[in-house]
């Protein structure tokens, strides 16, 4: 529900009420976001791997048994508290359908695309803060 950011309307009655929010249940859009935001962050941890501007950042992945094990348990904590953790974490009472969880699934594949073009840019770049 969208509404203007006051409490009241101009002549004195309520715009928003928390009874229509018990009713409908939280909004599927808000948990698409997060899920979208988690899967930024799960994408970032295979950039994060390299830090020496080095292109392939799946390179030796299959050795590091860690870091499989921790991503496996992210993807599938965000898929429980998603999909059953609708009251506890305010997610929506349905969950995500596939269409939803594969849209997110992209949005958060989109910080790959930024990784990879930032390590075109030179560390000399006017751009470029200089640190230390």
């Amino acid at each position: 529900m969208v509404h203007p950011g006051r409490a009241a309307d101009w002549n004195g009655d309520e715009l928003y009420t928390r009874q229509m929010e018990e009713v409908i249940g939280p909004s599927r859009h808000l948990t698409f976001i997060f899920t979208a935001f988690v899967f930024m962050q799960i994408f970032n941890m295979f950039a994060a791997r390299k830090i020496h501007d080095e292109l392939n950042i799946f390179e030796g992945i299959h050795t590091n048994f860690v870091f499989i094990i921790v991503l496996v348990l992210i993807v599938l904590g965000q898929w429980v508290i998603t999909s059953y953790g609708s009251r506890v974490f305010v997610c929506c009472l349905d969950g995500l359908d596939g269409t939803q969880w594969g849209m997110s699934i992209i949005v958060g594949a989109t910080s790959l695309v930024i990784n990879l073009l930032l390590k075109f840019v030179p560390d000399s770049a006017p751009c470029v803060p200089q640190i230390g």
